[in-house]
Protein backbone atom coordinates (compact mmCIF):
# COMPACT_ATOMS: atom_id res chain seq x y z
CA UNK A 1 0.00 0.00 0.00
CA UNK A 2 2.68 1.95 -0.45
CA UNK A 3 2.12 5.14 -3.28
CA UNK A 4 4.16 8.73 -2.88
CA UNK A 5 2.78 10.29 -5.56
CA UNK A 6 -0.74 9.03 -6.20
CA UNK A 7 -2.48 11.52 -3.76
CA UNK A 8 -4.27 13.48 -6.59
CA UNK A 9 -6.07 10.73 -7.63
CA UNK A 10 -7.42 9.45 -4.71
CA UNK A 11 -11.13 9.77 -5.52
CA UNK A 12 -12.37 10.75 -2.09
CA UNK A 13 -10.64 13.64 -2.23
CA UNK A 14 -11.61 14.86 -5.84
CA UNK A 15 -14.14 17.01 -4.35
CA UNK A 16 -11.28 19.17 -2.78
CA UNK A 17 -9.04 19.20 -5.16
CA UNK A 18 -11.71 20.61 -7.77
CA UNK A 19 -11.73 23.83 -5.51
CA UNK A 20 -8.24 24.62 -6.36
CA UNK A 21 -7.54 27.58 -8.72
CA UNK A 22 -4.27 28.17 -10.58
CA UNK A 23 -2.38 30.58 -8.27
CA UNK A 24 1.00 29.87 -6.45
CA UNK A 25 1.13 27.26 -4.47
CA UNK A 26 1.49 28.10 -0.75
CA UNK A 27 4.98 27.65 0.95
CA UNK A 28 5.40 24.29 2.42
CA UNK A 29 8.36 22.86 5.03
CA UNK A 30 9.52 19.50 3.25
CA UNK A 31 10.22 18.12 6.50
CA UNK A 32 6.30 18.68 7.40
CA UNK A 33 5.09 17.22 3.84
CA UNK A 34 7.41 14.51 4.82
CA UNK A 35 5.78 13.41 8.74
CA UNK A 36 2.49 14.04 6.77
CA UNK A 37 3.04 11.18 3.70
CA UNK A 38 4.22 8.99 5.55
CA UNK A 39 1.76 9.27 8.54
CA UNK A 40 -0.62 8.48 5.83
CA UNK A 41 1.17 5.31 4.92
CA UNK A 42 0.93 4.69 8.38
CA UNK A 43 -2.89 4.94 8.60
CA UNK A 44 -3.27 2.89 5.37
CA UNK A 45 -1.47 4.42 2.58
CA UNK A 46 -2.38 6.65 -0.24
CA UNK A 47 -2.88 3.54 -2.86
CA UNK A 48 -5.48 2.17 -0.54
CA UNK A 49 -7.12 5.53 -0.54
CA UNK A 50 -7.58 5.24 -4.23
CA UNK A 51 -10.24 2.69 -3.92
CA UNK A 52 -12.25 4.93 -1.56
CA UNK A 53 -15.29 6.27 -2.99
CA UNK A 54 -17.54 7.01 0.15
CA UNK A 55 -17.34 6.03 4.00
CA UNK A 56 -20.20 5.42 6.21
CA UNK A 57 -19.66 5.21 10.19
CA UNK A 58 -22.13 4.69 13.01
CA UNK A 59 -20.63 5.44 16.46
CA UNK A 60 -21.92 6.60 19.94
CA UNK A 61 -21.52 10.07 20.94
CA UNK A 62 -21.24 10.94 24.72
CA UNK A 63 -21.66 14.72 25.55
CA UNK A 64 -20.69 16.16 29.34
CA UNK A 65 -22.66 19.13 30.31
CA UNK A 66 -22.03 20.40 33.74
CA UNK A 67 -22.90 17.71 35.79
CA UNK A 68 -25.01 15.41 33.76
CA UNK A 69 -23.71 12.97 30.50
CA UNK A 70 -25.83 11.93 27.65
CA UNK A 71 -25.58 9.32 25.06
CA UNK A 72 -26.73 9.27 21.33
CA UNK A 73 -26.13 7.66 18.07
CA UNK A 74 -24.83 8.95 15.46
CA UNK A 75 -24.08 8.17 11.71
CA UNK A 76 -21.57 10.17 9.30
CA UNK A 77 -21.41 9.74 5.87
CA UNK A 78 -18.48 11.40 3.17
CA UNK A 79 -18.28 11.21 -0.17
CA UNK A 80 -15.20 13.47 -0.56
CA UNK A 81 -14.14 15.57 1.65
CA UNK A 82 -16.22 18.57 0.61
CA UNK A 83 -19.40 15.98 1.28
CA UNK A 84 -19.94 15.04 5.17
CA UNK A 85 -23.31 14.23 6.47
CA UNK A 86 -23.61 13.60 10.45
CA UNK A 87 -27.04 11.98 11.64
CA UNK A 88 -27.18 12.28 15.62
CA UNK A 89 -30.25 10.78 17.16
CA UNK A 90 -31.45 12.73 19.93
CA UNK A 91 -34.51 12.45 22.54
CA UNK A 92 -36.99 14.48 20.29
CA UNK A 93 -35.90 12.69 17.33
CA UNK A 94 -32.72 13.14 14.63
CA UNK A 95 -30.71 15.97 14.15
CA UNK A 96 -29.40 16.45 10.50
CA UNK A 97 -26.39 18.16 9.74
CA UNK A 98 -24.92 18.50 6.44
CA UNK A 99 -21.82 20.46 5.47
CA UNK A 100 -20.50 20.87 1.93
CA UNK A 101 -17.68 23.20 0.47
CA UNK A 102 -20.31 25.81 -0.13
CA UNK A 103 -22.49 25.65 2.98
CA UNK A 104 -23.16 24.34 6.20
CA UNK A 105 -26.91 23.37 7.58
CA UNK A 106 -28.17 21.76 10.85
CA UNK A 107 -31.34 20.74 10.99
CA UNK A 108 -33.88 19.83 14.23
CA UNK A 109 -35.81 16.70 14.55
CA UNK A 110 -38.68 19.07 12.68
CA UNK A 111 -36.75 19.52 9.82
CA UNK A 112 -36.54 22.85 10.66
CA UNK A 113 -32.66 24.82 9.67
CA UNK A 114 -31.20 26.06 12.76
CA UNK A 115 -27.97 27.96 11.66
CA UNK A 116 -26.30 27.92 8.21
CA UNK A 117 -22.30 28.78 8.39
CA UNK A 118 -19.45 27.25 6.61
CA UNK A 119 -17.03 25.36 8.93
CA UNK A 120 -16.18 21.79 7.64
CA UNK A 121 -12.50 21.70 8.95
CA UNK A 122 -14.30 21.37 12.42
CA UNK A 123 -17.36 18.73 11.56
CA UNK A 124 -15.91 17.01 8.50
CA UNK A 125 -12.70 15.36 8.18
CA UNK A 126 -10.73 16.57 11.19
CA UNK A 127 -12.17 13.53 12.82
CA UNK A 128 -11.20 10.79 10.44
CA UNK A 129 -7.38 12.01 10.11
CA UNK A 130 -6.40 9.70 7.38
CA UNK A 131 -8.93 11.87 4.90
CA UNK A 132 -8.05 14.94 6.74
CA UNK A 133 -3.71 14.48 5.64
CA UNK A 134 -4.37 13.22 2.75
CA UNK A 135 -6.60 16.60 2.26
CA UNK A 136 -4.38 19.07 3.59
CA UNK A 137 -1.54 17.45 0.64
CA UNK A 138 -4.33 18.30 -1.81
CA UNK A 139 -5.22 21.38 -1.11
CA UNK A 140 -3.35 23.68 -2.98
CA UNK A 141 -4.53 27.11 -0.39
CA UNK A 142 -3.14 25.02 3.13
CA UNK A 143 0.43 26.03 4.14
CA UNK A 144 1.82 23.56 6.42
CA UNK A 145 4.70 24.37 8.72
CA UNK A 146 6.85 22.39 11.49
CA UNK A 147 6.72 23.70 15.11
CA UNK A 148 8.31 22.77 18.06
CA UNK A 149 7.86 19.36 19.30
CA UNK A 150 5.51 18.20 21.91
CA UNK A 151 4.72 15.46 24.21
CA UNK A 152 1.10 14.29 24.02
CA UNK A 153 -0.19 11.78 25.78
CA UNK A 154 3.17 11.17 27.25
CA UNK A 155 4.47 10.66 24.07
CA UNK A 156 6.85 12.63 22.01
CA UNK A 157 5.21 14.07 19.19
CA UNK A 158 5.61 16.63 15.72
CA UNK A 159 4.05 19.81 15.66
CA UNK A 160 2.64 20.96 12.43
CA UNK A 161 0.99 24.01 11.97
CA UNK A 162 -1.56 24.30 9.26
CA UNK A 163 -2.12 28.34 8.08
CA UNK A 164 -4.77 28.60 5.34
CA UNK A 165 -3.53 31.08 2.81
CA UNK A 166 -5.36 34.20 1.08
CA UNK A 167 -5.39 33.12 -2.47
CA UNK A 168 -7.81 30.22 -2.09
CA UNK A 169 -11.59 30.69 -3.39
CA UNK A 170 -14.67 31.72 -1.63
CA UNK A 171 -15.35 27.90 -1.37
CA UNK A 172 -11.99 26.83 0.30
CA UNK A 173 -12.26 29.89 2.69
CA UNK A 174 -14.80 28.60 4.17
CA UNK A 175 -13.72 25.03 4.66
CA UNK A 176 -10.24 26.73 6.17
CA UNK A 177 -12.55 29.00 8.28
CA UNK A 178 -10.06 29.57 11.37
CA UNK A 179 -8.19 32.79 11.47
CA UNK A 180 -5.52 31.03 13.78
CA UNK A 181 -2.92 28.13 12.74
CA UNK A 182 -4.52 24.75 13.28
CA UNK A 183 -1.43 22.75 14.69
CA UNK A 184 -1.67 18.36 14.24
CA UNK A 185 0.40 17.02 16.47
CA UNK A 186 1.91 13.42 15.07
CA UNK A 187 3.07 10.78 17.26
CA UNK A 188 7.08 10.54 16.43
CA UNK A 189 7.15 6.82 17.01
CA UNK A 190 3.90 5.05 14.86
CA UNK A 191 3.58 8.35 13.20
CA UNK A 192 -0.46 8.43 13.91
CA UNK A 193 -2.12 11.79 14.51
CA UNK A 194 -2.58 12.05 18.06
CA UNK A 195 -4.30 15.75 18.82
CA UNK A 196 -5.84 18.51 16.51
CA UNK A 197 -5.92 22.02 18.32
CA UNK A 198 -7.89 24.65 16.67
CA UNK A 199 -9.24 28.23 18.39
CA UNK A 200 -12.64 29.65 18.94
CA UNK A 201 -13.34 33.64 20.18
CA UNK A 202 -14.27 33.97 23.75
CA UNK A 203 -17.70 35.28 23.36
CA UNK A 204 -16.86 37.75 26.25
CA UNK A 205 -13.83 38.99 24.77
CA UNK A 206 -13.16 38.65 20.81
CA UNK A 207 -9.73 39.00 21.06
CA UNK A 208 -9.23 35.90 23.46
CA UNK A 209 -8.92 32.66 21.53
CA UNK A 210 -9.82 29.30 23.23
CA UNK A 211 -7.95 26.23 22.49
CA UNK A 212 -10.70 23.70 20.97
CA UNK A 213 -8.68 19.84 21.43
CA UNK A 214 -9.73 16.74 19.50
CA UNK A 215 -7.57 13.67 20.73
CA UNK A 216 -7.52 10.40 18.87
CA UNK A 217 -7.10 7.10 21.12
CA UNK A 218 -7.77 3.60 20.45
CA UNK A 219 -6.63 2.99 16.61
CA UNK A 220 -7.87 0.27 15.16
CA UNK A 221 -8.18 -1.14 11.51
CA UNK A 222 -11.28 -1.51 9.56
CA UNK A 223 -11.00 -1.57 5.69
CA UNK A 224 -7.28 -1.59 5.19
CA UNK A 225 -7.07 1.70 7.53
CA UNK A 226 -6.09 2.63 11.18
CA UNK A 227 -8.61 4.69 12.66
CA UNK A 228 -9.11 6.19 15.88
CA UNK A 229 -12.07 4.57 17.67
CA UNK A 230 -12.01 7.36 20.49
CA UNK A 231 -12.12 10.86 19.43
CA UNK A 232 -12.57 13.38 22.20
CA UNK A 233 -13.46 17.25 21.72
CA UNK A 234 -12.27 19.40 24.59
CA UNK A 235 -13.12 23.14 24.66
CA UNK A 236 -10.78 24.91 26.94
CA UNK A 237 -10.04 22.74 30.15
CA UNK A 238 -13.51 21.91 29.75
CA UNK A 239 -14.42 17.84 27.90
CA UNK A 240 -17.29 18.44 25.64
CA UNK A 241 -18.18 15.32 24.08
CA UNK A 242 -16.44 11.95 22.82
CA UNK A 243 -17.17 9.92 19.63
CA UNK A 244 -16.86 6.23 20.39
CA UNK A 245 -16.99 4.56 16.28
CA UNK A 246 -19.46 0.87 16.39
CA UNK A 247 -18.85 0.62 12.81
CA UNK A 248 -17.17 1.51 9.46
CA UNK A 249 -17.81 1.11 5.72
CA UNK A 250 -16.67 1.66 2.26
CA UNK A 251 -18.21 1.99 -0.90
CA UNK A 252 -21.55 1.32 -0.21
CA UNK A 253 -22.81 3.92 -3.51
CA UNK A 254 -23.47 6.97 -1.49
CA UNK A 255 -25.68 9.17 -3.80
CA UNK A 256 -24.98 12.91 -3.79
CA UNK A 257 -28.58 13.46 -3.06
CA UNK A 258 -27.63 12.52 0.30
CA UNK A 259 -25.78 15.68 0.88
CA UNK A 260 -28.53 18.02 -0.01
Amino acid sequence: MRCRSCLLAVPLLLTATTLAGQDRPPLRDPQAVTILRQSIEAMGGAMALTQVQDMTVTADIMSRRADSQTSWRMRTYAKGLAQIRWEVDGPEGTVTSFFTARRAVVKTFDGTPRFVRGSIIEHGPVQFPVLYAAFLLTSPHVQIEMGNEAIIHGKSAYLLRIVRTNQGTEETTQVLSHTEPISLYVDKTSLLPLRLTTYITSENDLRVKIPVNLEYKNYQSAGGFLLPFEVSRQVGDLPLEEIRIRSVTFNTGLADSLFQ
